[in-house]
């Protein structure tokens, strides 16, 4: 990031044809840059007070060209976005008109703002820690409500909440141990009991955190999930039935599909990428065969593969592929099935595997619930805390097992001395998820998977 004296300025909306787009501008010199572009005898944002608006006419300072005629709302620091002086200037939405606006304040004095560096400044200003900052980014990422709830809720303090729960009681049980090594003298003898109650209740608040590293994983990141199997297994009829809408050919001669049909689904709020893929068989057309090893590719890297087994025909499984990736085993097209044959699976039809219908439906509400379980989704309650990136998983277990290894020491009648360090220990982990101690590095590799304005 550039220097903090800096002013620096960027649209913080996206350029579109829309009807207004806003440019922040944030620094020591935000009020002068805008002042410079209001045209003469109008009225200047020097004499508004915090937390007020002006209709504004911009010109460009050396040319007198009108630019846009705009609203800018002015607030002073502290009482801001990023704890600086911020003017926002509501203008014409469109790429000409923010860009010719965004020139003008550079020309005037400020700087392109870098990715993420307005977030940036309200963290380092102390108007939000770390794992808040990091929220914005992934709130503005979101691609599902639920996905965009849970960075809400952390934005607006509940991961803060239950960490600090976690700082009190291990502050208490520090507080214990220290005095026992201090004051050997005069503080009484180490209260085991008390110290262990704390503790106690720290481990169980951070383990009911870490678990939830995996689904808020997955609702941040979603995964791939490809649909694998021999031809007219009914693939890109299960695709189109999850998509919601035609987007695969359904045919039935096999070798339809040859490449690669993708759609991101909202599945129970997790962002899931569904892959249609060509039909698993050796073959000698060319075309096909590439189309085949394109599957097998998709299906090595899949977070999901949904292997489809056609109930109707058993003469396609005669020669089964095999897949290494964490596959979900579906028997397909049950409604054209023998009944009797569907109550004892013949050999290429696995046992226990989930029994869908495309065209009747049955099943299919199953199989979405499945996927998303097998992924690892669990659905949080609405503004409880979950960990949704990895910093924030590895930092919690830091602290959870260096909670566990004081409950250990307590059992084995350890030192005061020793419970201390594993305290501290716990205490440094929290202390980083809110952004004490981490390197200048890992902060420039956070915020610079934001966008420029934010």
């Amino acid at each position: 990031m550039g220097p903090l004296t800096d002013t620096i300025a960027a649209p913080c909306t996206a350029v579109t044809n829309g009807a207004l787009a806003v440019i922040r501008v944030s620094g020591p010199d935000a009020v002068r840059v805008v002042d410079s572009l209001v045209a003469p005898g109008g009225r200047r944002l020097a004499s508004l007070r915090s937390w007020s608006a002006m209709r504004a006419v911009l010109t460009e300072p050396d040319t007198a060209i009108l630019l846009d005629d705009v609203v800018v709302t002015l607030f002073r620091a502290p009482r801001s976005y990023t704890g600086e002086d911020v003017a926002e200037v509501s203008c014409h939405a469109g790429r000409a008109t923010v860009e010719r606006i965004v020139g003008a304040l550079l020309s005037a004095g400020a700087r392109a703002a870098e990715p993420g560096e307005f977030t940036y400044r309200a963290y380092l200003n102390g108007k939000m820690d770390l794992a808040a900052a990091e929220s914005v980014g992934d709130q503005i990422a979101a691609l599902t409500g639920e996905a965009a709830q849970a960075a809400a809720d952390i934005r607006l303090g509940a991961l803060r909440q239950a960490l600090a729960f976690v700082h009190d009681a291990l502050i208490s049980a520090l507080a214990q141990a220290e005095a026992a090594i201090s004051f050997p003298d005069e503080a009484p003898d180490l209260d085991v009991r008390t110290i262990e109650r704390h503790v106690s209740a720290a481990t169980a608040t951070l383990d009911g955190l870490v678990a939830t590293a995996r689904s808020g994983a997955l609702m941040r990141q979603g995964a791939r999930v490809v649909l694998a199997g021999p031809p007219n297994a009914g693939k890109s009829s299960l695709f189109n039935a999850l998509a919601g809408c035609t987007r695969a050919i359904v045919s039935p001669h096999p070798g339809t599909t040859r490449d690669l049909i993708e759609c991101t689904l909202d599945l129970d709020g997790y962002p899931l990428t569904l892959v249609d893929t060509a039909g698993l068989r050796d073959t000698d057309v060319e075309v096909e065969r590439m189309g085949v090893e394109l599957a097998m590719a998709a299906a090595a890297s899949a977070g999901l593969v949904v292997q489809l087994h056609d109930a109707a025909n058993s003469a396609a499984h005669g020669n089964p592929v095999q897949i290494t990736a964490p596959t979900l085993h579906v028997i397909s097209r049950c409604d054209l099935a023998d009944p009797e044959a569907l109550e004892q699976p013949a050999g290429h039809l696995p046992e226990g595997a989930l029994r869908i219908s495309t065209a009747t439906g049955a099943g299919l509400a199953e199989l979405q619930s499945t996927i998303v379980y097998a992924l690892g989704g669990a659905k949080p309650a609405g503004g409880s805390a979950i960990l949704t990136r990895e910093r924030h998983r590895s930092e919690a277990a830091t602290a959870l097992d260096a909670c566990r290894r004081v409950l250990a020491a307590l059992r084995q009648g350890v030192e005061p001395d020793l419970l201390a360090v594993d305290l501290h220990e716990a205490l440094g982990a929290l202390d980083r998820f809110g952004g004490g101690g981490v390197t200048a590095e890992v902060l420039d590799r956070i915020f610079a998977d934001f966008c420029v304005g934010k």
